[in-house]
């Protein structure tokens, strides 16, 4: 596998002006790390479960993809793009099957075939283990390890049998640990926990990630690939194909209120618990920590009483606006996204608490004129773009210079946009037309975005290279200081 959107600086940035990007001397861009699939001795306990589940999904979208394609093979294709990721996930699992090392084809392709065959099996075994809570009940890697009947019995289980086999399969992938202990001529399987499945427990690292991303909810769409590649609406994604309905619309349905809980979990936990590098800073520190926020605050008229305002468009949980808040303690900000998350976030204690005097949250929808907060020092959009087509995106951008401009004069106001950076190919794109309707873009993608609704690209800053992410920073193109 390739971490494709690794970016380290240094702590340097890259500045854009009209679409060519300039790196500054300290600065530099290394893309194309190799990821290898981490083995039960020196696995790091922080890192593997995105690696190893990202490894694991991979190979099975490619059996999906390559079914996908199979199929949309004997029909008109109506989505090129469609057809593009589909294409790129049959190359990248290709690659990720095939041996790195080989002066000759030492795997034949009923070989490969079975092997993204095999992982779509293990994908469905370890959802369905760590739903049904088997990891919770498994005994420690130092104790005797348990019986199949025993797990079976703690998680109410009725198939014992089917459960050992499925074990058995988890075993054979380093999963969990399986001890054979003979009893006369017959031989007992006792299972217990190795470092990976002990990230699958309550609380774990991995249990939450496994929970959403190989949910029957997130994989069934990639089913529906052939049909969608099929369509002449581009807007129509296979997860609306599969569900009727968009991601955020199906989330908000009382009757997946389970799914939405682990979905949300997990998007806190990528932004604020998960720790990245030696330091161990979250995505949110690492972007309360960028230069903007000290610059703008300097460059505030010294007349001026009102703090300077940074509203977080589709800001979720909003912790990370509250640790932009936290380490700038001269500005506010208020939290704007979809209403009934807005009133979920209500109770939270971070934001109710310390925080109240400088923080606000406000529900409105950012696709329609004339309900964003006008004027602030600063629209942040998070992982928000990525989520959505062309057009779609262009409209919310076109609402942000509205309510970034008085009496048709424009202000300075910045748009400061957190996304990862496409580099083919690119798992991460793929999913994001699957489930979301989106893409990822590259660096001169965004620019011309920015561009077509009125925005110009001042700064682009790397994140340090574990996030893969940047920060692209934009001002009003017709903006006259």
């Amino acid at each position: 596998l390739r971490d494709q959107g690794s970016l380290h600086s240094g702590g340097s940035h890259t500045r854009l002006r009209d679409g060519q990007a300039s790196s500054h001397p300290n600065g530099a861009m290394e893309f194309g790390t190799e990821l290898e699939l981490p083995k039960n001795s020196d696995v790091s306990k922080k890192n593997w479960p995105i690696q190893w589940t990202n490894s694991l999904l991979l190979r099975s979208f490619l059996a999906i993809a390559l079914l996908a394609l199979l199929i949309a093979l004997e029909t008109n294709f109506g989505s090129l793009y469609g057809l593009d990721v589909a294409l790129v996930a049959f190359g990248v699992g290709r690659l990720s099957v095939l041996p790195r090392k080989s002066t000759k084809a030492e795997v034949s392709q009923e070989d490969w075939l079975e092997d993204v065959t095999m992982q779509t099996h293990v994908a469905a075994a370890l959802y369905a283990l760590t739903d049904a809570g088997v990891f919770d009940a498994l005994s420690d890697s130092e104790g005797s390890g348990m019986e199949a009947a025993e797990l079976a019995r703690r998680c109410k289980i009725k198939q014992v049998g089917e459960l050992q086999r499925l074990l058995l399969l988890l075993s054979s992938c380093g999963i969990v640990q399986c001890d054979r202990v003979r009893s006369g001529v017959a031989t007992c399987h006792r299972f217990k926990h190795s470092q990976r499945s002990q990230e699958l427990r309550v609380g774990g690292s991995a249990r939450i990630f496994t929970l959403v991303h190989l949910s029957p909810d997130q994989v069934r769409p990639w089913w529906r690939i052939g049909e969608a590649l099929s369509t002449e609406d581009s807007g129509l994604s296979p997860f609306r194909l599969e569900h009727g309905l968009g991601p955020f619309e199906f989330y908000r349905d009382h009757e997946h209120s389970k799914a939405a809980a682990n979905y949300n979990l997990l998007m806190r936990q990528l932004g604020t618990d998960t720790q990245l590098g030696s330091n161990g800073r979250s995505y949110a520190q690492i972007i309360a920590s960028l230069p903007l926020w000290a610059e703008l605050a300097d460059s505030s008229p010294p007349q001026s009483s009102l703090a300077p305002l940074v509203v977080d468009l589709g800001g979720g949980t909003g912790h990370v606006l509250a640790a932009v808040l936290k380490s700038n303690p001269c500005w506010s900000g208020v939290l704007f996204d979809q209403p009934h998350v807005v009133q979920e976030n209500q109770l939270d204690p971070v934001l109710v608490g310390e925080l109240s005097d400088r923080f606000s949250a406000v529900g409105g929808d950012f696709f329609a004129e004339g309900t964003l907060p006008e004027r602030p020092n600063v629209f942040m959009l998070k992982w928000v773009l990525h989520d959505w087509d062309d057009m779609r995106c262009c409209k919310i951008l076109q609402n942000l210079r509205k309510a970034a401009t008085f009496s048709g004069t424009p202000c300075n106001t910045r748009l400061l946009i957190i996304e990862e950076l496409r580099q083919e190919p690119n798992t991460a794109d793929i999913d994001m037309w699957v489930v979301y309707g989106g893409r990822e873009r590259t660096i001169i993608e965004h620019t011309q975005l920015l561009s077509r609704a009125g925005f110009l690209v001042s700064r682009v800053t790397p994140l340090p290279k574990e996030t893969g992410l940047v920060a692209i920073e934009a001002e009003l193109a017709d903006y006259m200081p």
